[in-house]
């Protein structure tokens, strides 16, 4: 008999917070996630990925658009007990008015399935002090 307890967790700490990856297989992946107050996943897009976004607590604004050009972005604000989805190809970003907690329910998260715009993505490719 498969075991019913998930022994893969994994915690991967962020400039905004961090991502509990609660579970990723290949059907699904669910994550809880921390956003510091004033921080925010930074504007990017995902190819395949599609997520679902629960705000269990605090209050976030997020926007979120077809294309790159933030012109065209629209902008909500999001609060505890309310969620988002995000289909794959969808630029967004997610900003947090306070501490808050979100989960995350998604298709399987693949490392290079992430697009950002070129100037965040060479800050984030720096190398740690």
């Amino acid at each position: 008999m498969p075991s019913i307890i998930n022994l893969n967790r994994n915690y991967v700490p962020q400039h905004w917070g961090f991502e509990d990856w609660i579970d990723n297989r290949e059907q699904y992946c669910m994550k809880r996630m921390f956003l510091l107050k004033n921080k925010k996943l930074d504007w990017h897009q995902h190819p395949v990925k599609r997520e679902t976004f629960y705000i269990w607590s605090g209050k976030v604004h997020v926007t979120f658009g077809a294309d790159q050009d933030r012109d065209k972005a629209v902008e909500k604000i999001i609060e505890a007990g309310q969620s988002f989805h995000i289909e794959p190809g969808m630029w967004h970003e997610v900003l947090s008015f306070e501490d808050t907690w979100l989960m995350v329910a998604s298709t399987t998260h693949v490392g290079d399935d992430v697009i950002r715009e070129p100037e965040i993505q060479a800050v984030l490719d720096e190398p740690a002090e």
